[in-house]
C-alpha cells in the first residue's frame, strides 16, 4: 500500500468524506472530525456514541473508521514511543501503511480457524490470530487501537478476553 493525497495512506484515503458522512449520518449522529482524524464537537460523543452500535463479537466487522483512529496513534505504535515495526518487518510487513491494514483486517475478521475472538463491554473488538501471534483491537466507530505480538502469546489473549468477559464483554 503506498501514500495516498495529502501524505494519507492507501487505507485512510480508501474511504472518501462524503461516504463515511452519509455512513454516520444514517445512525442519526453528526459525527465530525477535525484535522488529525480525531472526533470533535457535535453529536453526543464519548461513550454514548458507541452504544448503538452492534459489535459482533465473533462475526465480521466493518470498520468505519478504516485504520488507526488517527495519523499520531499509528506512528506512535510504527515508530514513536513502544514500536511495533521490528515485530513486523520480519513477517514482511515493512511500512506503517501496511502495519495498518493488517491490524485493520484483524479486526474485522470473523473468528475461525486460527483466529480467537470477543468484545470487550465498550464495544471494541478483540482479535487473536494463532498462526502469526497478532493481538489487534479496536472499535468500529473509533478505528484500530493497537496490534503487537504478546511475549506471552495465546496465554495473553486469554486473560485479557477472561477479564473482558468478567466486566461485561461478550464472547
Amino acid at each position: 500500500m503506498g501514500a495516498g493525497p495529502a501524505g494519507e495512506s492507501a487505507a485512510e484515503s480508501e474511504l472518501p468524506e462524503a461516504d463515511e458522512a452519509d455512513i454516520l449520518e444514517e445512525r442519526g449522529r453528526d459525527y465530525k472530525r477535525d484535522e488529525k482524524s480525531r472526533f470533535a464537537g457535535g453529536g453526543s460523543g464519548g461513550r454514548g456514541a458507541s452504544s448503538h452500535l452492534q459489535t459482533s463479537p465473533h462475526g465480521t466487522n466493518t470498520f468505519k473508521v478504516r485504520g488507526f483512529r488517527s495519523k499520531q496513534a499509528l506512528n506512535n505504535h510504527w515508530q514513536n514511543g513502544r514500536t511495533h515495526s521490528s515485530e513486523y518487518e520480519r513477517n514482511g510487513i515493512r511500512s506503517k501503511s501496511d502495519y495498518e491494514a493488517r491490524a485493520l483486517a484483524l479486526c474485522e475478521s470473523a473468528v475461525g480457524g486460527n483466529i480467537l475472538g470477543h468484545a470487550d463491554k465498550s464495544g471494541f473488538v478483540i482479535r487473536y490470530d494463532r498462526k502469526t501471534n497478532d493481538f489487534a483491537k479496536g472499535h468500529p466507530l473509533k478505528g484500530v487501537s493497537t496490534m503487537f505480538k504478546p511475549t506471552q502469546g495465546e496465554t495473553y489473549y486469554k486473560k485479557q478476553r477472561e477479564r473482558d468477559l468478567e466486566h461485561g464483554g461478550t464472547a
